[in-house]
């Protein structure tokens, strides 16, 4: 897996480091914009409701892979519109259990320029959305299926080196904001609904550090 994100980090270097590429075209204002990002994310408040309660165990289920897929439409040079959809996994075993955990995370961007120079462009992000929540689990070789959702919030940043008048590569940072109270269990043929405490709520927040392709048109 960690083999996967080093390769992919090197394509986008060498994209940026090809002369013949990068200083083919001039970029010009596009009004619409496709990206995509992969990269690594972490649930730094931790998280809760596995198959094993140790700290340890835990922590290997806090860090993962993130995918991410945005439009904007961009009314003038430094505003834009658009929305997020960001996906995350992770998963963990142990002598009588597994989790593979799956967050998927939808929400409308409000997004300003904070630099807009010709080849350069810093933007911040923010929005207000719906998380899921998903652990496919097993317990003594059983499937436990546990499912839950909520509003959640976004707030990123994002670093863009545009070497064509169409494409660009990023770096980012995003950070989802969100905790759930009530999750469905499935286990053994029934369905039980599990209330977390107020105070002790399952928590989805996560960091997200990817880097992905831009097209501008």
């Amino acid at each position: 897996m960690k083999n996967r994100i080093y390769r992919y980090f090197l394509m986008l270097a060498i994209a940026i480091l090809f002369p013949t590429v990068c200083f083919a075209e001039k970029p010009t204002f596009k009004r619409h914009e496709l990206a995509t990002y992969f990269g690594y994310a972490n649930m730094l408040a931790g998280t809760g409701g596995l198959t094993n309660t140790s700290n340890s165990y835990e922590k290997k289920l806090r860090s993962g892979i993130s995918w991410d897929a945005q439009y904007y439409y961009n009314p003038i040079r430094e505003v834009g519109l658009g929305i997020l959809y960001s996906g995350f996994t992770s998963k963990a075993s142990h002598a009588t259990g597994s989790d593979h955990l799956f967050t998927h995370y939808i929400a409308p961007q409000f997004a300003g320029n904070l630099l807009n120079k010709e080849r350069w462009r810093i933007r911040l992000n923010m929005g207000v959305g719906y998380i899921r929540y998903f652990n496919d689990s097993k317990v003594y070789g059983k499937e436990r299926k546990v499912t839950g959702g909520r509003i959640a919030g976004n707030l990123g940043l994002r670093g863009e080196y545009l070497f064509t008048s169409h494409w660009g590569v990023s770096v980012v940072a995003q950070y989802i904001l969100s905790s759930i109270r009530k999750v469905d269990i499935d286990y053994h043929g029934e369905t039980i609904k599990v209330k977390f405490p107020s105070d002790n709520r399952l928590s989805l927040s996560r960091l997200n550090l990817s880097a992905g392709i831009n097209y501008h048109f």
